[in-house]
């Protein structure tokens, strides 16, 4: 299940660990695009959630396409949680782990 602005995750919506607690996700997007910047910036000045960014040649791929199967970026992949929309992934970050 999927739906733009909305995460899929087996466990609660704010992800495995508990709030506060340190992650590693994976964004897909460029850091000096405008709509993935926001997701980038806010997951450095937590502190607590680093995040790898997804070489643009795996946009297209099939992890991709598992993350956000509309095949628009920016996609955050935290754990079991997979969602995209820019402004829903900064409300995710700041709720989770600022």
């Amino acid at each position: 299940l999927f739906a733009m602005g909305g995460c899929t995750s087996s466990s609660s919506a704010a992800g495995d660990a508990p709030k506060g607690a340190g992650g590693k996700g994976k964004v897909f997007g460029l850091n000096m695009s405008m709509n993935a910047a926001g997701p980038f910036l806010l997951a450095a000045s937590t502190g607590r959630l680093d995040v790898e960014q997804v070489p643009m040649d795996k946009w297209k791929g099939a992890e991709f396409l598992a993350v956000n199967p509309f095949g628009q970026i920016p996609a955050l992949q935290d754990g079991n949680v997979r969602m995209a929309e820019s402004n829903a992934i900064l409300r995710y970050i700041a709720q989770k782990y600022a």
